[in-house]
């Protein structure tokens, strides 16, 4: 042992400059001292919102349980160490976890198991644990309702869509599917001239309207039929057929409603000009009377508003007759060939016309509202027995008495030549 210190002594030259080399040593231990105590001293630093990791949530699931409310939960953590080692530290270092098997249905208070890098210690975390709520998975039937949005096309009006479901399963905590009322599904009905069929979205909704959120449903879609009809107002027009009693005349015919809107497909609506009643026979009647008519349309077509028969009204009175004297020279001649003339003009003949219509205008008419003539047409001259005729009237009856008379057709006289 005394070879070896002696042969160190001497390698190292300890013997020379001793005090030298002790001070250099004892200068190096403490310069390392101070740059570990003051260049990288120990310090503790927080770590805020730290994620906890939840475990044996599908076992949670299995057991007929599901978390309600918060899901999301974070810690903040102090830990202590050398600086830089602390420094090296980031939240995704250190592990958080919270176990929530083994909890019952309700509030629960569940600890956490954390671990922190082992270059550093743990001082500290809060929470020490986290609250949950669980609740039991219930599954229940609830009504599916199909809803229209936006507004239709002026002329156009839709029925109640129809879905192809009735009821659908929804699935979740018990709590939340407690509140679900219904099931809706929306249809946006702005812009159609025609039926539709189409998949619906569906989405749960409590008695307030409001989505419920955390809530599975047994199917997403559904097939809806939307029925979409133009509508329009037409005339009703009673369809009378027959002819009143001899002498007799309708007067006036109304109807109540005067109109009818009806719904249909926009091609059927298109054919339509009119709707008509049944017919409504008024063969050898003498007095007015009002009746009760159902409204005549096809099976395409259907009323939007109103159902069962309509009210006519059908007036009938009786004709008063009055005859007129008509001066032949007040005849109108037609078709005379040029160069013909006719003594029509010098016969001093009274035509006799009767003429049957209601009293108030019977009483008005005169023989300036008569107009006759004669049609000419390839006669030449000589003495011809030719029919009278009448211009169109809407008289009630009307009837030449006399209805012909005897003309002659000469040559015309030159100018200047007097017969």
């Amino acid at each position: 042992m005394s070879k070896f210190l002696k042969g160190f002594w001497n390698y190292t030259n300890f013997s020379n400059n001793t005090t030298l080399k002790i001070v250099s040593v004892v200068f190096s231990i403490m310069f390392w001292f101070y740059v570990m105590g003051d260049i990288n001293p120990e310090l503790t630093s927080a770590i805020e919102n730290v994620d906890v990791e939840l475990l044996n949530t599908e076992e949670l699931a299995q057991s007929g349980l599901v978390m309600i409310g918060q899901k999301d939960y974070t810690v903040n953590v102090e830990i202590r160490g050398r600086r830089n080692d602390v420094y090296m530290v980031a939240s995704e270092d250190v592990k958080i976890s919270a176990d929530v098997m083994g909890f019952k249905a309700g509030k629960n208070s569940v600890p956490l198991d954390i671990s922190v890098p082992s270059s550093v210690n743990l001082v500290n975390f809060t929470p020490k644990q986290i609250k949950i709520e669980l609740d039991r998975v219930v599954q229940k039937q609830k009504s599916v309702e199909i809803i229209r949005s936006n507004t239709h096309i002026e002329g156009f009006m839709t029925e109640s869509p129809k879905a192809e479901i009735e009821e659908v399963l929804v699935a979740g905590p018990e709590s939340l599917v407690n509140d679900v009322e219904k099931v809706i599904g929306e249809i946006d009905v702005g812009g159609l001239t025609e039926s539709v069929s189409q998949n619906v979205p569906l989405r749960a909704i409590d008695e307030e309207g409001n989505e419920v959120a955390g809530v599975s449903l047994g199917q997403r879609y559904t097939k809806v039929y939307l029925p979409v009809y133009r509508f329009e107002s037409f005339e009703i027009v009673p369809d009378i057929i027959g002819e009143v009693e001899n002498n007799y005349k309708v007067v006036s015919v109304s109807v109540v409603p005067e109109s009818i809107q009806i719904q249909g497909d926009a091609k059927d609506i298109e054919l339509v000009e009119n709707i008509k009643t049944e017919a409504i026979d008024i063969t050898g009647l003498a007095e007015s009377f009002e009746v009760d008519v159902p409204v005549i349309m096809s099976n395409s077509l259907l009323p939007s508003y109103m159902s069962g028969p309509v009210k006519v009204n059908v007036q009938i009175q009786q004709l008063k007759t009055k005859e007129l004297k008509i001066s032949s020279d007040s005849i109108v001649i037609e078709n005379l060939e040029n160069g013909l003339a006719t003594n029509l003009p010098e016969k001093d003949t009274d035509i006799i016309v009767r003429i049957s219509d209601l009293e108030s205008l019977i009483d008005n008419v005169n023989t300036s509202e008569v107009n006759l003539y004669v049609d000419l047409q390839g006669l030449g001259k000589g003495i011809h027995e030719v029919e009278i005729f009448s211009e169109e009237n809407e008289y009630a009856g009307f009837e030449i008495i006399t209805p012909s008379i005897e003309i002659e057709i000469s040559e015309e006289p030159e100018n200047g030549d007097e017969e």
